[in-house]
């Protein structure tokens, strides 16, 4: 993904397949919605196949579908480049179930894990190696901030 001036101040997305005997590229996608930037942003393909971009002028992140719909935007100020991140691509401590909270439900799912004698390293909330009753105090101590 490429962020290019366009004419009229005007940025566009673009995709390309680089061919890398000619240094040239075939377009396969652009996006070109009334944004300028002339230096610092960024695009970059998500896993559901919309694209993030960042507009660093004016800190605007977006993220749109391959038909050119905005799905969702923010403008932060001051945001030069970033990526989006889906919730379970950050590891939660304490979050068995991987629904994104550690909740009472975790809880539950530790003192299984201790009954039955399994070990996860995203349970073992004080990193000792083991699993036992100091990591339920320290899970819900956590639940309870």
């Amino acid at each position: 993904m490429n962020i290019q001036g366009g004419d009229n101040d005007n940025s566009i997305v673009m995709e390309l397949t680089p061919d890398f005997e000619t240094f040239e590229g075939d377009v396969v996608w652009t996006f070109d919605n009334n944004f300028y930037s002339p230096k610092q942003s960024g695009a970059f393909r998500l896993p559901n196949g919309n694209t993030f971009v960042t507009v660093a002028v004016d800190g605007y992140m977006f993220e749109v579908t391959s038909d050119g719909e905005v799905v969702w935007e923010l403008n932060r100020g001051g945001v030069v480049r970033a990526q989006k991140y889906s919730i379970d691509y950050f590891n939660i401590l304490g979050d068995l179930n991987g629904d994104g909270n550690v909740n009472v439900v975790d809880i539950v799912l530790v003192v299984n894990y201790i009954l039955d004698n399994v070990f996860t390293d995203n349970a073992d909330m004080n990193n000792d190696g083991q699993l036992n009753v100091i990591d339920i105090v320290i899970l819900v101590g956590d639940i309870l901030v």
